[in-house]
């Protein structure tokens, strides 16, 4: 046996062990194989170490991307960050919106929105710079024509630059047509540079044929005293990046997007598919599975319907989505916090370039459309103020119910009877009196309504609907009834089948002494947001949208009041300038605006 006051000193090289004995000469194996034993433990040491430290420097870097993972999602959803992480401060405020937007016009039916969005982008830097110079005032500006635009580009195509102008679904190119083009073409075509030209140049023609038409054109072109030049161009492709863009410079951007339409699924009833109407006609033609909402789950058989995805609240928005083509409009702000009808929480306000209310050819519209200002995405203006400047009459949303949510009935015993129980006497006396007639006016709502399909209601001359209530029953649907008053008959009631509140307005709208048109001045916004604009990029697999800025420049000669020079013409600018009005609101009470 091999005891430790046998052996003599004995050094392992290692510095881990060390023993100090005497030992005989014949025990130096013994000592060699611990030192061989010493320097494996040793390496082995090592290596653990070596392993520890990698895994620790792993976990750090971990624990960084989670740290930056988890502030982001603080700053788009608000939710709460881990203790030990600090927030990342707010680099853009919650919401923006730029200065000096000029008044929406319209494309009709021309695929003419790039065109629209180019004139928009340019009558905004002419104003905010002629503001800046002191060459305009803060309330005027001058309107660009679309028209002189469209023909200029065509012209420019055919003359050798087809190729130049080619872009993916467009049909500019060509030189017979402005059905399609891209905003891009500001910065790219330096022609442009003195050819802009004022409105009032020539008129927009609302129908396709007639594109390239602008009568004494080539002539203004000679005296045009409009010329700017751009400097640069950067495109941006992620909301972070906009937003720097957009807050830093101040000027409306260029933003194109692939616009998605969406699909609704009516239940095929024998109580609703037995009347004339939308069900009947939708489903015998089809019978499709219904949705998995289980407020569908007792319906064998429904029939799709699709419409295009946006509403008449100038919301954008998705429901088993399909592809519906490009659009292209100006970016004036965005709101991270305004929330839609439907649920979605922040995006982009937009200056579109399409028309509100109910289209007279309902052979090409077969919906109505609407929109807001800028004020109101910005969430500055209450929806009682809002329909001061944008009504939007033709939307269900904006009509009054009269005997619903905003009318109860006082029992004797003072109690509150349920609208639901309300006696038909009842709702007669209620949506024909006075006061309601006067609360539906203090909230700026629709009051009397009239028919224009006899499949669902009386299209008698002088006969009357009032909207009793709406209720919102699945799937996008809602239930509305109504009090249908004749002149050669007694008031009666009924309720239409479930349908889209936005279908209902083709065929029932306001009585004539009720239309009130949005103000051109301060509507004709959407709101597109980030969610539908990002997830419809994830759902093709690639960008689905980009924004244009552009650093624009004006030579002082292009105001009248900037430089005036005798070799130009400042006639048409003088016809094309306009003052915009504009309109404040201290509260949401319609008939207290000033201290008495």
């Amino acid at each position: 046996m091999l005891r430790y006051t046998d052996i003599e000193p004995c050094s392992l090289g290692s510095g881990l062990l060390e023993l100090e004995r005497a030992v005989s000469p014949k025990q130096e194996n013994v000592c060699k194989r611990l030192r061989k034993s010493a320097s494996a433990q040793g390496f082995v040491i090592i290596i653990q170490a070596l392993s520890v430290t990698v895994l620790l420097s792993l976990l750090f870097l971990q624990s960084r991307e989670l740290s930056d993972v988890s502030m982001e999602l603080q700053r788009q959803r608000d939710i709460t960050l881990l203790p030990a992480m600090m927030p990342v401060p707010q680099v853009h405020p919650h919401k923006y919106a730029v200065q000096h937007v000029t008044p929406a016009q319209f494309q009709w039916n021309r695929g003419t929105c790039w065109d629209f969005t180019i004139i928009a982008v340019l009558e905004h830097s002419y104003r905010v710079n002629g503001i800046e110079q002191g060459w305009l005032r803060p309330d005027e500006y001058v309107q660009f024509s679309q028209q002189a635009l469209g023909a200029t580009l065509m012209q420019y195509c055919r003359d050798g630059h087809a190729k130049f102008c080619m872009s993916p679904g467009d049909d500019l190119w060509t030189g017979n047509s402005t059905e399609g083009a891209e905003a891009q073409l500001l910065y790219y075509v330096k022609e442009l540079q003195n050819k802009i030209m004022p409105h009032s140049v020539c008129p927009y023609t609302k129908l396709p044929g007639r594109d390239g038409k602008c009568p004494g054109l080539k002539a203004a072109y000679k005296g045009n005293p409009l010329n700017f030049w751009v400097r640069s161009m950067s495109t941006s492709y992620d909301r972070f990046q906009v937003k720097k863009h957009l807050h830093k410079h101040g000027h409306a951007m260029a933003l194109a997007a692939t616009i998605v339409g969406a699909r609704f699924y009516l239940p095929c009833l024998p109580e609703f598919t037995k009347h004339p109407g939308m069900y009947q006609d939708e489903c015998h033609k089809q019978c499709v599975q219904c949705p998995a909402d289980h407020a569908y789950h007792e319906f064998a058989c429904c029939a799709m319907i699709e419409r295009p995805g946006y509403n008449m609240e100038g919301e954008f928005f998705a429901n088993d989505p399909s592809l519906d083509g490009g659009h292209a409009m100006t970016l004036v702000g965005w709101n991270d916090i305004f929330r839609t009808s439907v649920g979605d929480v922040g995006g982009w306000i937009l200056k579109n370039s399409w028309w509100d209310g109910k289209s007279g050819d309902t052979s090409v519209w077969k919906h109505a459309r609407g929109s807001h200002s800028i004020g109101y995405f910005m969430l500055e203006i209450s929806d009682t103020d809002e329909r001061a400047i944008c009504p939007n009459s033709y939307n269900p949303r904006n009509w009054y119910p009269c005997a619903g949510q905003n009318g109860v009935k006082q029992a004797g015993n003072g109690v509150g009877i349920s609208p639901s129980h309300y006696a038909f006497d009842s709702m007669v006396s209620i949506c024909t009196a006075e006061e309601t007639k006067r609360k539906a006016q203090e909230q700026r709502r629709v009051l009397t309504l009239v028919c224009h399909d006899s499949k669902y209601c009386s299209v008698e001359a002088g006969s009357r609907l009032f909207l009793i209530n709406a209720t919102n029953i699945a799937g996008g649907l809602h239930k509305m009834c109504f009090l249908q008053s004749m002149r050669s008959g007694p008031l009666s009631e009924f309720c239409l089948p479930p349908f889209l509140i936005d279908d209902v307005a083709m065929f029932i709208t306001p009585a004539k002494e009720e239309i009130k048109e949005n103000d051109r001045d301060m509507c004709g916004f959407y709101f597109f947001p980030y969610s539908l604009i990002e997830s419809t990029s994830s759902m093709i697999g690639a960008s689905t949208y980009d924004v244009q800025g552009f650093d624009i420049q004006w030579s002082p000669s292009s105001y009248e009041r900037g430089g005036n020079q005798k070799d130009f013409d400042y006639k048409l600018l003088e016809s094309s300038t306009h003052v915009q009005k504009t309109r404040s609101f201290s509260g949401d009470l319609p008939n207290q605006n000033e201290p008495q």
